[in-house]
């Protein structure tokens, strides 16, 4: 299976060109699915369907807008979240923004866990809505703008379906003494399910040394807590060890870092505590530093 790749252009690198109206890729990922048992949809089968909008349709300059992408997932079938497990590939998404558009990254809904005969996967099944933030810069002047965003992903039941979508957005920038109507109730929704950084959750406590990573929290008043992995190159989950004690729960996972895999990158520990059963009960995204040890014989 295929990792995300994550490209980014070199006016994203360099930092974005004076002008207004000129195209420039300020987000682009993208993914090469598997072809084990995969083949594209058809018109005829399509398991899987994205919608695109804008939510609000206007926005003040200096704020932000959401292009919202509601995927409808046929019964028993299932799409996957930014790390897929086991098996599956990642929806992703490339967006096209005019410059003085600051594309944010994509807010992926609380995924599910899927039980497969590979093992674990993550993702959604019957409908899932994912938002990409765009906030206008303060001193934007063009009274349109034009967003094209494209979204990949794996369906799968017994087998594996491609889909992709295209479309262009229009929202419209309005002055800055103008009223603009709120985010609408689905896009509201989003919003309030959407994971929450964990290092702003009082009580929320992160450690990690002698190869395991321990987190523990609040059960906000529910009975369990789960851990989903989102591994970078180079990083190894072990099974966690989940106890809930009280009103706090405690989750300690082995984590094995293998130097050689890094790919270069800095190394971070990254993944998702997830509370409770329904996909609007709380879910902590994290991402900390990852220090290696040093082998024994450089000591």
């Amino acid at each position: 299976m295929t990792l995300p790749t994550l490209l980014l252009s070199l006016s994203m690198l360099l930092g974005p060109e004076s002008g207004v109206g000129v195209a420039q890729e300020t987000e682009h990922q993208t993914t090469t699915p598997s072809p084990f048992d995969s083949q594209p949809a058809t018109e005829e089968r399509q398991p899987a369907t994205a919608k695109f909008w804008a939510s609000p349709q206007q926005v003040v300059a200096g704020e932000t807008t959401y292009i919202a992408v509601e995927f409808s997932i046929e019964e028993h079938w299932h799409i996957y979240w930014l790390y897929a497990g086991a098996n599956g590939d990642p929806t992703e998404f490339n967006v096209m923004a005019p410059e003085n558009i600051e594309v944010g990254p994509v807010i992926f809904p609380r995924p599910q866990r899927f039980k497969e005969p590979e093992g674990d996967v993550y993702g959604y099944e019957n409908k899932a809505v994912f938002l990409v933030p765009l906030t206008v810069h303060k001193n934007h002047r063009a009274r349109k703008i034009s967003v094209s965003i494209d979204a990949y992903w794996l369906v799968c039941r017994k087998i594996c379906l491609l889909g992709e979508k295209s479309q262009k957005i229009m929202v419209e920038v309005l002055p800055p003494d103008a009223t603009v109507q709120p985010p609408d109730a689905q896009v509201k929704a989003a919003l309030a399910a959407k994971p929450i950084d964990a290092i702003t959750v009082k009580g929320f406590e992160i450690f990690f040394g002698g190869g395991l990573l321990k987190l523990s929290g609040p059960l906000k008043g529910l009975d369990k807590a789960d851990f989903f992995p989102n591994p970078m190159a180079g990083i190894q989950y072990g099974t966690p060890k989940i106890t809930t004690s009280g009103s706090r729960f405690e989750i300690d996972v082995p984590v094995e870092i293998e130097l050689h895999n890094t790919l270069g990158e800095k190394l971070d520990l990254r993944g998702l505590v997830v509370l409770g059963d329904k996909p609007t009960d709380p879910s902590y995204s994290f991402s900390v530093p990852a220090k290696a040890q040093t082998p024994p014989d450089k000591k």
